[in-house]
């Protein structure tokens, strides 16, 4: 075979344009029969155009030789699968979901910018408590002898 002979094999091979053959399913065409992309067919909105056109990419693949029937049926099936879910959506009743009982807490103050202390002081007996008084005085005195006063 000649060079010239088999460009010409080649040059009766059809392409399909698969992302066009999905768009001419699901969107609205133009005056002269394009299809704009996103302006959806009433009631086929939701369908994601990219993976309706991944799974016809790969129909295809699968079947070469009947490529136009692959993705038309493939189409086909998600259409009516969206269909159907829509209808399954819109026929289900919207039950809220009952609410939880809220616990009695006690109310946050907004008044004071600090927090109370959520550990109580407590009193020790003994030794320890000996220390626990005598180390709050000490507290108390040093206090009252380093305030500074300046004149």
């Amino acid at each position: 075979m000649r060079i010239d002979e088999i460009t010409k094999f080649f040059d009766d091979v059809e392409v399909i344009d698969i992302e066009k053959e999905v768009a001419e399913k699901l969107f609205k065409t133009d005056s002269n029969g394009n299809p704009i992309i996103g302006q959806y067919i009433s009631g086929y909105e939701g369908i994601n155009f990219q993976n309706l056109v991944a799974k016809a990419r790969a129909a295809a693949q699968s079947r070469p030789r009947e490529e136009r029937k692959a993705i038309d049926d493939m189409v086909d099936a998600e259409i009516e699968k969206h269909l159907a879910d829509k209808k399954k959506k819109a026929q289900e009743p919207n039950t809220p979901t009952p609410e939880k009982p809220k616990a009695n807490k006690k109310p946050v103050k907004k008044d004071s910018i600090f927090k109370e202390p959520d550990i109580v002081p407590t009193k020790f007996k003994g030794a320890l408590g000996w220390v626990q008084k005598k180390f709050k005085k000490g507290t108390d005195i040093a206090d009252k002898f380093t305030k500074v006063s300046r004149k």
